[in-house]
């Protein structure tokens, strides 16, 4: 599986990050490489949750947290 990007230059905190929009957070030096950390935030009750779409990986984000907005798409080879 493999995660096509396009940046959108669109920085926003987490808790204005709608849900199901993939983003790249910034989680300091411990982040993944850019390629492994796109993210999905997830849709209420569960809205301070994202989903890794390399790893699968469920994470709870701070909602002061600094995130750019990607077009993402999954393309299984």
């Amino acid at each position: 599986m493999k995660v096509e990007l396009k940046k959108t230059k669109c920085i926003r905190p987490f808790d204005i990050v709608h849900p199901a929009t993939c983003f790249i957070p910034d989680l300091g030096p411990a982040a993944l490489p850019e390629h492994r950390n796109v993210w999905i935030k997830l849709a209420a009750p569960h809205h301070k949750k994202a989903v890794n779409l390399a790893t699968g990986d469920l994470l709870r984000i701070d909602d002061g947290v600094a995130c750019e907005t990607v077009d993402a798409k999954v393309v299984v080879e």
